[in-house]
């Protein structure tokens, strides 16, 4: 095991040294989202397969179809959808996770070792890699084949930006409907607390805007009860 993280250290060095060769100006476009609004499954998920001697010199690729979303609608995505997704995607490339962001993980999440913080204060998306395209009215994306630590955080911010750019393109949520999500976040936390659930992990795969997810968080966290 010892050897196994030696190694993987070593490999995740030359793998730093490689994106910080890129110059990145005090003048970055603002990205879609930046990369705290992913997920400690998705982290994890990613500090495994670093550890893995075989997931960690694999190649790997992301696919799928948009068909229907979570509520059970069938979207009929345009052209138009395209253009703003990739504009989207393309955006991520100035994404990062923020230095309070990283920081914080490193006072309270003991089950990484310090390099693996040091990788998220580097890390950087590759949008190159991702493509979208239109078969009919269905959405489809694909990653190019690479590295695990390449295409495994590209699964949120898909998704997300997939369904995002959709509903931004075809409505405009109104204060009502957001304080509609944030009442009833609100009251699936004190169903929850009641039943002795005290935490949650809120997912960001595929909200309609981020004025509703927020509101949906806001909730939660507001619930006193509620960790």
């Amino acid at each position: 095991m010892c050897t196994v993280a030696y190694q993987e250290v070593r490999s995740l060095e030359e793998i730093r040294r490689q994106m910080r060769a890129e110059v990145w100006n005090n003048h970055e476009p603002q990205p879609f989202y930046q990369l705290d609004a992913t997920d400690l499954y998705e982290l994890s998920q990613l500090f495994a397969g670093m550890m893995d001697p075989f997931l960690s010199n694999a190649k790997f690729k992301l696919k799928g179809t948009i068909r229907s979303f979570k509520d059970g609608t069938r979207p009929k995505f345009t052209e138009a959808d395209v253009a703003n997704i990739q504009a989207a995607i393309k955006s991520m490339r100035y994404a990062r996770f923020p230095e309070t962001t990283v920081d914080y993980m490193r006072r309270t999440i003991r089950y990484y070792p310090p390099w693996f913080f040091d990788f998220l204060d580097d890390f950087r998306l590759d949008p190159s890699i991702v493509h979208i395209w239109l078969e009919g009215t269905e959405l489809h994306y694909e990653t190019d084949l690479d590295m695990f630590h390449k295409v495994t955080l590209w699964e949120i911010p898909v998704l997300r930006i997939i369904c995002e750019c959709y509903y931004k393109a075809r409505h405009t949520f109104t204060n009502s409907e957001v304080e509609q999500a944030y009442e009833y976040s609100f009251k699936k936390a004190r169903a929850l607390a009641e039943i002795g659930i005290h935490f949650i992990g809120m997912t960001t795969r595929r909200p309609p805007c981020a004025e509703v997810e927020d509101a949906a968080i806001a909730g939660h966290l507001n619930h006193p009860h509620f960790l």
